[in-house]
């Protein structure tokens, strides 16, 4: 499964911002807590994965569907947070 190199300017968004999450707690010096490295390390990869996989030939790139997983990311990490 070959995976497509994003076009788009979102695309190329998507993945530097999948980036910076999983570099963030260095780069902000908050990689002591624990959990917050966690989550924005996991976070980040999801980003790309979800990307990538919107990218390639199993994923299509139908524009009908304006959600994917990278779009409700943001949202379930507030949720775990509120959660606990």
């Amino acid at each position: 499964m070959a995976v497509s190199l994003p076009k788009q300017w979102e695309d190329w968004c998507s993945w530097l911002l999948g980036l910076w999450l999983c570099i963030s707690p260095w780069a902000l010096l908050f990689d002591l807590d624990s959990t917050a490295t966690k989550i924005a390390v996991i976070s980040g990869i999801l980003v790309i994965l979800a990307d990538a996989y919107r990218l390639s030939p199993m994923g299509g790139m139908d524009q009908r569907h304006t959600w994917s997983m990278a779009d409700c990311m943001p949202l379930d990490c507030w949720r775990q947070l509120i959660d606990g």
